[in-house]
């Protein structure tokens, strides 16, 4: 039986035949010692998100809008749309190299990346993935083996995940651009949304977190961006499948934090969302340094998943994924209330949303 829904840049330039941005991805972080309640600065309960940030403009985008085939009502990263038997599950991601690829990172890195993060979206969803689209926006004067070197590295990346490259654009625009549409299927009326965390749900991370901040810090440093492993994210597509099939309601990915996961789903599902700071798993880069955690929950880029199971079935789905040789954390639960909190040593400190664009208010 089908689970009810709860709801019906900067200037380009050439650099050795790569690729160069000229601020550093998550401009505005502090390099050190970020103070953990500076993740709680913008969100949470009783604020108000600020009319500059990036979720406010995507409501009042689609507050007009009533689909009757999307399924998520815009809620979830993907749209859920029946399609006979199936769902058909579609994302768009956009890419702009002044805001998205780091200092240094070349044409093959930047093309993981965008795919990844694509790929992440359908994660989350528990999608098999069919394929992708990519849309090119070129600098007339970026080179031709840049251009194809980025298109290879989306294609190698996505046929690893055992999909394709269907289709795509390409248009001539000042800075480099790539917007990557994924599309999977799940079966109909088992994809994970947002709004289906329930009261007395674990909260469980799908691997170590904070290795992509600890990352950026170590490229602010002068550290090669070429090497920084923790920038490329981990294709969670299996993972999510695993999720969906041992009975998890509620994921997403966490592009933005482990923190801004929390409050979205808290938001979507009416419910509170309390992480134990202890249980969060850091990746190497992130466990030895001060701000590992606060990377964890606020600056984004691990695209891992988050996701809420019935605290019954957490055993059962944990044994699922180590069969897979997945790793999976408990790092909360679902609570009656509002909002997300984390449960630090004898403090409890109200969380907010991670790393958010943003956008002119008129």
């Amino acid at each position: 039986m089908p689970r009810g829904r709860g709801r019906a840049v900067a200037r380009r330039r050439r650099h050795h035949g790569g690729l160069h941005r000229v601020r550093s991805v998550r401009e505005g972080l502090p390099d050190r010692g970020v103070d953990l309640t500076d993740v709680a600065a913008h969100r949470g309960r009783g604020l108000t998100v600020p009319e500059d940030a990036e979720r406010t403009l995507i409501n009042q985008l689609t507050a007009g809008l009533r689909s009757q085939r999307n399924e998520t009502g815009f809620v979830s990263d993907c749209a859920v749309v029946p399609f006979g038997a199936e769902d058909l599950i579609a994302t768009v991601d956009g890419f702009a190299q002044a805001t998205h690829f780091p200092e240094g990172v070349g044409a093959e890195g930047a093309g993981r990346l965008a795919a990844g993060a694509a790929l992440a979206d359908l994660a989350s969803a528990g999608a098999d993935l069919v394929g992708v689209l990519a849309a090119y926006g070129i600098p007339t004067d970026l080179d031709r083996a840049t251009v194809v070197a980025l298109g290879e590295a989306i294609a190698t990346r996505v046929e690893t995940a055992g999909g394709e490259v269907l289709g795509g654009d390409t248009k001539p625009r000042e800075e480099l651009t790539v917007t990557v549409t994924a599309l999977g299927t799940c079966p109909s009326g088992e994809a994970m949304i947002r709004t289906e965390a329930r009261p007395g749900d674990a909260v469980i991370v799908t691997g170590p977190l904070g290795g992509a901040g600890a990352a950026l810090d170590r490229i602010r440093e002068g550290g090669d961006a070429d090497e920084a492993d923790p920038l490329v994210p981990e294709l969670r597509l299996e993972a999510g499948q695993v999720l969906r099939e041992a009975g998890a309601r509620c994921a997403m990915d966490l592009s933005d934090g482990l923190a801004d996961a929390a409050t979205a789903i808290a938001d979507a599902s009416d419910v509170s969302v309390q992480l134990e700071a202890d249980q969060v798993p850091l990746h190497a880069w992130a466990s030895g340094i001060e701000s590992g955690l606060a990377h964890a929950l606020s600056t984004g880029g691990d695209y891992e998943l988050a996701a809420t199971v019935a605290a019954s079935e957490t055993e059962g789905l944990l044994s699922a994924l180590a069969e897979r040789g997945l790793e999976a954390a408990v790092v909360g639960r679902v609570q009656e209330g509002a909002g997300a909190d984390l449960v630090r040593e004898d403090e409890t400190i109200e969380l907010g949303r991670g790393f958010e664009h943003r956008f002119a208010t008129e």
